[in-house]
Order: C-alpha cells, then sequence, then structure tokens
C-alpha cells in the first residue's frame, strides 16, 4: 500500500468514528434541496459560485469541504458568500489565465462529472453532509462580459423611476440561447428592475425612497444547461434622510383599568431633514382590534381609543402594533411595539346595557315588576347592592337584592298629570364600591278609572221649517280624563218620548254633534227628547249620559233658517236668487228677452225702409248702403195739374229740416241703379199694371195736413187709388 493510499483510509476511518461519536449529542444541520447536481461549462477557467447551500440547525454550524473530496480534487471549495452571509460550493483556480489564453477547469474527456461532499457542523459537534454532483458540459463555456462591476454614483433624490443605469453582456461559447436573466438584491430593495431579455437594469421607483447607499444586484444568466451568477454593485450619493422611530422595537405592560383616551407610549422619531412632515401608519394584530389604539400624530402619543377598554379577561392579552413613517420621499418601517395587558380590580356590570318593563298606573307599592337584572363582574364578584340614582326616580322603588321595581307614590297618568314613559338609571355596587350601571326604560298604562262626562246634563235645541237637512245644531261636548285609548269615545242616542225620534235626528258616533235628517211628520212646537250616551274605548268600557230635546217651531219668513244651539240662536237669510231653480229661470228668461227685442229691433227697422213691418219680399235697406246721394237729384216740382187734385196742403218743411232725401216715384224722380221695384222684378215680374200705380216715397204721396202739421188725409192723385200699403 503506497502512502496516498494509506493517508486517504486513515482520514476515512477517522472521518467515520468521528460522526458516529458525534452524532449521538443532537440533531445535526440540516440540508435543504440536497443531494442535486448542476452544470459547469468544460471551458471555464475562472472560479465562481455553482451552488447555493441552504442549511439550518437551532445551533451555529461551520460548512467545509468533506475531507475525502478535499483529497481528491482541489477543484472546489465551501466558503460563505460576503454579499449574502450564506455558505456556497464554489470552483477554484490558482492559475485562471486569460480570456485569450485560459487554463480551463475541467477535461471532459478525461472526467464528465465530479462528486462534492459537503459537511456541516454545529456547535455540538454534529455533522451532516450531502452530495453535490457537478456534470461537466462538453466545450462549453457561459460568462458574464461585463461582471462583476460597480456603477458611476447615482444621484438618488434627482433619479426618478424608470431610468436605465447599466446593461449587463454575456456570452455562450456554444452559442445556446436565448440567454436570460434574473437577479436577487442584497440588501432587499424594489428600487431596481433588471429586464429579462435584454440585460437593462433600470430604476422601478424613484431612488428618493432609497435608504441605502450600496445595493447589490447578484445577477444570474442562463442558456437553459448552464448558470453563471455574478455581482452588480450600484452606489448612490445624495440619499434622503431616512426617518425612523428611536425606540422601537419595545414592550409595554398597561393595566386593563386603563382610562379610555389615556395614552400608555410615546414615540420618538428621527429625520435630518429638519423641513421634512411626517405621517404614519398604524397597523394592528389582530386587525380586529384596530379600533382599540389611536397614535396622535402631534404628540406622538399611543392611547387608548376615546371609549374603549381593555378586558384582561377576554381571550386576546397582547397586541402587536405596527408603524410605519414617511416623510413624503420614503417609507419605514414596520417599527414594533407590543402591550401586554394586565389584570386589575374591575366594578360589576349589567349585562346589558338597556332593559325596559311594562306598569299600569297604581298606588304606592300596588304594581311590582321584575326587570330580571343580570350583573357579572370579572373578577368573580357574586354578590352586590342594586339601587336608583338621583333624579327622576322618586316615584319608584328598587329591592337593593332582587331588583324588584315598585311605585313609591300613587302614581296615575290622567291628563299627564305624570309621565307614561321614565328612564331610570340603575346602579349596581360591588364588595370594592365600584360600580356599573344600566339604563330601565318604565313604561305606565292608563288604566281606564273615568267615565267620559257631558259638559250639561242635559242640551236644548230649537228648529223650523226652513232649516236645511243634514244642519249640524249643536255638539254634545265630552271629556275623558284616561289618557290614550281609555280617553276615547263614541256617542250613539235612544229615543225617550218618541219612537220616530232617531228618524228625525241623528247623533255623531265620533264628534257627538246633533244632525237634523228629516222634518217630515213634525207639527208646529213639537218636541223630540232621547238620551245621549259617551261610550269609551277602554277595557272594561265606562259610560256618560245627558239628555236633548229639539223642539220644532213654524216661523213666517221662508228666507231665514233658524239654528238653535246651546249658547245662541243664529238666523240665517236665506237669498232668493239662491232657491233651487232661481238661477236656470234667470237665464231662461234672458234668453227670451235677447230674442224679444231683436224681433222689436228688426221690425221697427224695416218700417223705417219700406213703410211696413211684415211682407213677403226683402227689406229694402239690405242695399241702404248703396243707395244714390240725394243731392245728385234735385226734387219733382209738382206740376199745376197735379195741384188741382190736392184738397189743402199743408206747409211742408224744407228737404233740411225733414231729412227724406228719397224720390221713388214714376213722377218725375229719376229712378236709383238698384232700387227695389228692379230687385223685385227678378223674383215676381215687372209689376206695370193699369190699375196699380207705381210705387211712390211717403214723401210723394199728396197728404192734407192740418195746422198742427198732423196728417188728416191723402189726395188721390191721376185718378189712380193710392198702393194698398200707404192705406
Amino acid at each position: 500500500m503506497d502512502f496516498d493510499n494509506f493517508r486517504k483510509m486513515f482520514a476515512i476511518i477517522i472521518y467515520v468514528m468521528a460522526y458516529v461519536i458525534l452524532s449521538v449529542e443532537g440533531a445535526a444541520p440540516q440540508f435543504q434541496g440536497m443531494p442535486t447536481s448542476v452544470n459547469v461549462g468544460e471551458q471555464e477557467y475562472n472560479g465562481r459560485l455553482i451552488y447555493v447551500l441552504t442549511v439550518t440547525d437551532a445551533d451555529p454550524f461551520v460548512c467545509t469541504l468533506n475531507p475525502i473530496t478535499a483529497m481528491n480534487s482541489d477543484k472546489f471549495r465551501v466558503l460563505i458568500d460576503p454579499i449574502t452571509g450564506s455558505y456556497g460550493v464554489y470552483t477554484h483556480n490558482s492559475n485562471p489565465g486569460t480570456a485569450a489564453s485560459p487554463n480551463v477547469l475541467f477535461d471532459f474527456a478525461a472526467n464528465s462529472s465530479w462528486t462534492v461532499d459537503v459537511d456541516c457542523t454545529d456547535k455540538s459537534n454534529q455533522v451532516n453532509t450531502e452530495t453535490l454532483t457537478v456534470n461537466i458540459i462538453d466545450n462549453d463555456r457561459l460568462e458574464f462580459t461585463n461582471l462583476p462591476d460597480t456603477t458611476t454614483p447615482t444621484d438618488a433624490l434627482n433619479t426618478a423611476s424608470g431610468v436605465q443605469l447599466f446593461t449587463v453582456d454575456s456570452t455562450s461559447l456554444l452559442n445556446r440561447g436565448p440567454l436570460s436573466y434574473s437577479y436577487t438584491t442584497s440588501p432587499t430593495t424594489t428600487s431596481f428592475s433588471l429586464d429579462v431579455g435584454s440585460g437593462i437594469m433600470s430604476t422601478a421607483r424613484a431612488l428618493k425612497h432609497e435608504i441605502y447607499s450600496s445595493v447589490d444586484l447578484l445577477v444570474t444568466v442562463s442558456d437553459g444547461i448552464i448558470a453563471v451568477r455574478e455581482t452588480l454593485r450600484i452606489d448612490l450619493i445624495n440619499l434622503n434622510s431616512v426617518p425612523t422611530i428611536t425606540n422601537l422595537p419595545a414592550e409595554v405592560s398597561v393595566l386593563e383599568s386603563l382610562a379610555s383616551g389615556s395614552a400608555f407610549y410615546t414615540l420618538t422619531t428621527n429625520d435630518n431633514d429638519a423641513t421634512d412632515v411626517l405621517s404614519f401608519t398604524t397597523n394592528v394584530n389582530p386587525v380586529t382590534e384596530t379600533g382599540l389604539f389611536t397614535l396622535d400624530t402631534l404628540t406622538l402619543e399611543v392611547k387608548l381609543s376615546t371609549g374603549s377598554t381593555f378586558n384582561y379577561e377576554q381571550s386576546t392579552r397582547t397586541y402587536n402594533l405596527t408603524f410605519l413613517i414617511s416623510d413624503t420621499k420614503t417609507d419605514t418601517g414596520p417599527y414594533s411595539l407590543i402591550v401586554n395587558i394586565l389584570n386589575a380590580n374591575e366594578p360589576c356590570y349589567f349585562q346589558n346595557s338597556l332593559y325596559s318593563v311594562a306598569m299600569s298606573e297604581a298606588g304606592i307599592g300596588g304594581y311590582p315588576v321584575d326587570p330580571n337584572f343580570v350583573v357579572n363582574d370579572f373578577d368573580g364578584t357574586s354578590t352586590y347592592t342594586l339601587g336608583l340614582l338621583a333624579g327622576n326616580s322618586s316615584g319608584f322603588s328598587i329591592d337593593s337584592s332582587s331588583g324588584i321595581i315598585n311605585f313609591a307614590t300613587v302614581y296615575d297618568v290622567d291628563q299627564n298629570s305624570m309621565p307614561s314613559t321614565v328612564q331610570l338609571t340603575v346602579q349596581c355596587i360591588d364588595p370594592t364600591s365600584l360600580t356599573g350601571t344600566t339604563v330601565l326604560l318604565i313604561t305606565i298604562a292608563d288604566v281606564n278609572d273615568n267615565d267620559p262626562v257631558f259638559s250639561q246634563s242635559s242640551y236644548s235645541f230649537t228648529i223650523n221649517q226652513n232649516t236645511a237637512l243634514g244642519t249640524q245644531l249643536g255638539v254634545l261636548a265630552v271629556t275623558d280624563n284616561d289618557s290614550g285609548t281609555n280617553a276615547d269615545y263614541t256617542c250613539s242616542a235612544t229615543a225617550t218620548n218618541n219612537a220616530l225620534a232617531t228618524s228625525y235626528y241623528n247623533i255623531g258616533t265620533s264628534d257627538c254633534g246633533v244632525y237634523l235628517l228629516s222634518t217630515t211628520g213634525l207639527t208646529e212646537n213639537q218636541i223630540v227628547t232621547f238620551t245621549v250616551t259617551a261610550t269609551d274605548k277602554g277595557s272594561p268600557s265606562r259610560t256618560g249620559t245627558t239628555f236633548v230635546s229639539i223642539t220644532y217651531v213654524i216661523v213666517t219668513t221662508t228666507t231665514t233658517t233658524t239654528t238653535t244651539t246651546t249658547t245662541a240662536t243664529t238666523t240665517t237669510t236665506v237669498n232668493p236668487l239662491t232657491e233651487p231653480g232661481a238661477i236656470a229661470a234667470i237665464v231662461i228668461g234672458s234668453i227670451v228677452g235677447a230674442v224679444l227685442l231683436g224681433l222689436l229691433i228688426y221690425f221697427l227697422w224695416r218700417w223705417c225702409y219700406t213703410g211696413a213691418c211684415c211682407g213677403p219680399h226683402p227689406c229694402d235697406f239690405t242695399n241702404c248702403c248703396q243707395r244714390p246721394q240725394q243731392q245728385n237729384y234735385p226734387r219733382r216740382q209738382v206740376t199745376p195739374q197735379e195741384s188741382r187734385h190736392i184738397v189743402k196742403e199743408a206747409p211742408r218743411e224744407t228737404a233740411e229740416e225733414f231729412k227724406y232725401r228719397r224720390d221713388d216715384t214714376d213722377l218725375g224722380s229719376t229712378k236709383p241703379k238698384n232700387d227695389f221695384n228692379a230687385r223685385q222684378w227678378r223674383s215676381t215680374g215687372q209689376r206695370d199694371y193699369m190699375d196699380f200705380p207705381k210705387a211712390v216715397t211717403p214723401s210723394d204721396v199728396p197728404v192734407e195736413m192740418s195746422q198742427s202739421r198732423r196728417i188728416i188725409g191723402y189726395t188721390p192723385m191721376m185718378n189712380r187709388p193710392a198702393p194698398i200699403g200707404y192705406l
């Protein structure tokens, strides 16, 4: 056996013995995701991280390359990543050469895969080993051409979102593709993004929100077979002064008896930018108790919210408050404040905040009622005393043990003499003199203990034959000192001296009014009497009665209606024009008068133009507007021969005085174009008979007049009789 083989065997024996001895001490570190394998290009010459170890243990631990692997090859190392602080498996080349003349790490023809064993040992010397298989890809190499690198310092306050800062470049010796990129950041931030295909690195948000002056982007490129990771460092200048809460995280304890609205912790903040305005966001776990806490942003006091209380006896006794602080440029946090609730002596309390009972009016102690109060005490106290707080409780009493409520005075709600609804405050007192309160709402019902009463023991009314049917003769006033339904009533009537009384008169059920139904059958000075009963709506109902007498009289005038009430007699005068049928008679008379007046005017007008009120022919005045003017035709002078026939001629008026300007005869006057006879010819033919003279106007008829200018006769002309129309 040569020395090298002996050394390997000895190392294996020592390792196995140590593992067996140390494994009985406790749980060894645990690997996650192993065993596994990775791919590495044959042509790689620079040492790099090829696998990140994920190991957990309750105690601190150290990971190293297994001694056997170390003896077999010096191409691998187990190191701590200086950026992430995690262990990883690295390739190692003590003489890498250059890109133009590389000293490659692997020979695919000699060895196409390698086994790398990793040992992790905790402080109790517990060891666990896992294996990483490294596969060599023939004649391939994937590498970054510009990483690792550091960017030019960037002005954080003046760099917006979407600004391109760097472009990552890489090559594949076998031109596998497409290449894709991924990245993580250390420390963790969301300020940057890397395009998967192009490798362009840009800002993902305005860098005024960034709080780290240097950020490492751990960029990984993959061709689908090999994955290589390198680091791009981003340096920032002119960073925003980050606001912080300097006295968190913290933990405080608070008594459950803390008064509502009280502060129990004050935050302390720091921001070197004096002009910044700080704002806060508060979150509470459990979220259902968010309303229990309030942060005063002026004093930075953390308070128990107004109207809220802590309760040690409930299931949640610990709350986790987290705060975010912002200066409008960046947010920091969360900062945690743990609040523990401590037990404190507590007062008794009522199970319900409101109780209610119903009572009926009664005397002192006359109506006991149990509200069934339920009183508890978080401290476990079972004895307590009940009482009424001062105020409006003087009318009631309470049993200090049972809580039974009763009247302490004669209670009567009639006519609102006492309230029908009362709200009392009931108090419980525990042995430590701590108190709790609840509200008791008492409704007191009215008892039907009063009769309806009429304002008068009897009523008298008088009517006459002119009193209209349906007239209200009066109202019988009724009062009932009860309240509510008990005070409501209805009225009814019973005849006392005439079985037909209710056919003449009626009593209103709801208003107790006296109404006239009929006067048929009533005689002068006849008196009808009946009894009116008012019945209330209580249970049992109560009644009151009165007497009504109505006298029927006959008055001499028919234009008045006399209404008699219990206090006065009212006489109403009826306008005859408003009597039934009067308006219709007036309308008909007006129409008949208008027709008669029209006829009279027509006959007068016809007589003026024709000399006759009637006749078979149309009136001459239908063409009156077309008459020729008198002055165009001089009046015809009577000839001497004609004057022989005039017995005596009375003095005549001049033409201007008499106003007759129509010359319409054949005795010398010129005939107008549209004279009456011309029109007549068209309908009856020309009346040119020897025994029927031509028509003449009244002015052409020879008449005999007296000295008083009255016509005393006429003289026939030319031995012809005058027309019949002029006789």
